[in-house]
């Protein structure tokens, strides 16, 4: 089993989490729990030291910042955890070995995991065995803490399974499955010229692993799906100075279309971005670039769930 950094980094705090809640063993919620409280702001030394060993920066980052997500939909925190922990817990005077182990139900959790890597990656040899893998382990083997979590009703188990699965695609896709990624999958319908001809279909790229991951500005993107959902004046305009990131957050909000994590109303949207500046170079005589513009307005409104984004509009 080859693991990635991040999830040895797991493991390493899932075993502190074991010795300091007085655990015989580590316990699926322990690594759970260590990665629900993973950010690649408190571990930038350890992404810089994965980085020069070879790893993919975006990677390790994407595979630290996303189980917090997860975990967070599924109402999954270190509370619900130490109300479980006392039926694993020895007694507090108990002697505790320096080297603790994995309990039946983690090594339980990591073949399965290691399974599922084996069957999406088609038995890549250079796969690796990482955090977002053993969440889905975990989902599939209904540990008690999410068992009762389900009982709940505190979150949807099958729209987190496919999360999982989409993040999986996004940010990890194996080599073994690379090739049917090409470039015709990111170019926008032949049927609207004027879209194929200025467009970048921002939603395509994002199912490519062309872009991202994007982590933070949570604020900015809430606020622009709230916006989008007004009846009237529903149009958002980023400001901001060049490098602040605007076309980085909808880039975001199309990765947040293809992982589901949206309102209903957004559901089957298309980011599709234009460049004015781009039209007004390509305009030759008076009014190609007006006849471009009307083009382009008129393919949105036969397409209603395209999401269309004007970069550089001051110009």
């Amino acid at each position: 089993m080859k693991c990635s950094p991040v999830v040895e980094l797991v493991w390493n705090l899932a075993s502190i989490e074991a010795v300091w809640m007085h655990c015989a063993h580590i316990e699926p919620e322990h690594f759970l729990l260590a990665m629900c409280e993973l950010s690649s702001a408190h571990y930038a030394a350890f992404v810089e030291e994965a980085v020069s060993r070879g790893f993919d920066r975006k990677e390790i980052i994407a595979e630290i910042n996303i189980p917090p997500r997860i975990c967070g939909a599924m109402r999954f925190s270190r509370k619900t955890v130490t109300a479980h922990a006392a039926s694993y817990a020895s007694s507090p005077e108990a002697k505790t070995s320096s080297l603790i182990h994995r309990s039946a139900a983690s090594r339980k959790m990591f073949y399965k995991a290691e399974k599922f890597l084996n069957e999406i990656s088609k038995g890549d040899r250079n796969a690796q065995l990482r955090t977002i893998h053993l969440i889905y382990a975990a989902l599939e083997m209904e540990i008690p803490v999410i068992k009762v979590l389900i009982e709940q009703k505190q979150f949807d188990v099958h729209r987190t399974r496919n999360a999982i699965l989409r993040g999986i695609n996004l940010y990890f896709p194996c080599a073994n499955n690379q090739s049917q990624q090409t470039e015709a999958s990111v170019s926008i319908s032949s049927s609207m010229p004027y879209l194929n001809k200025f467009g970048r279909d921002i939603t395509a790229l994002a199912r490519a692993g062309k872009i991202g991951p994007f982590f933070g500005r949570q604020a900015q993107l809430n606020e622009l799906m709230e916006i989008f959902a007004r009846k009237g004046k529903n149009n958002p305009v980023l400001i901001g100075e060049a490098g602040v990131g605007k076309t980085a957050i909808v880039e975001a909000l199309a990765l947040r279309l293809l992982e589901k994590d949206i309102p209903d109303f957004l559901e089957g949207a298309t980011v599709v971005e234009i460049n004015i500046g781009y039209i007004l170079a390509g305009s030759k005589y008076r009014g190609d670039f007006e006849s471009d513009i009307r083009g382009i307005l008129k393919e949105c409104s036969e397409q209603p769930n395209i999401i269309l984004f004007i970069d550089e509009l001051h110009t």
